[in-house]
């Protein structure tokens, strides 16, 4: 099966509809804030790929009050 033939414009502008189609998005990442028996935040632990590598984070130290929640690198453009 032959590939279409195309001129450099045309990849030209497909390219710039990809790239412009992924301006704007950013990779989620997740962060974790763990609680105290008082329900008091003592620590904040970033950033993860996932919400499920957080938590086995959280399994490995023996967490028990903690919450998950996207995050973002601070200091980066909005």
């Amino acid at each position: 099966m032959a590939l279409p033939v195309t001129d450099a414009a045309h990849r030209l502008r497909a390219a710039r509809r990809r790239v412009a189609a992924t301006v704007g998005r950013r990779p989620l990442i997740f962060g974790l804030a763990v609680f105290d028996d008082a329900g008091v935040v003592v620590e904040v632990a970033s950033p993860f790929g996932s919400e499920t590598a957080a938590r086995k984070w959280a399994d490995v130290f023996g967490l028990a009050s903690y919450q998950v929640l996207p995050a973002r690198i601070a200091g980066g453009r909005h």
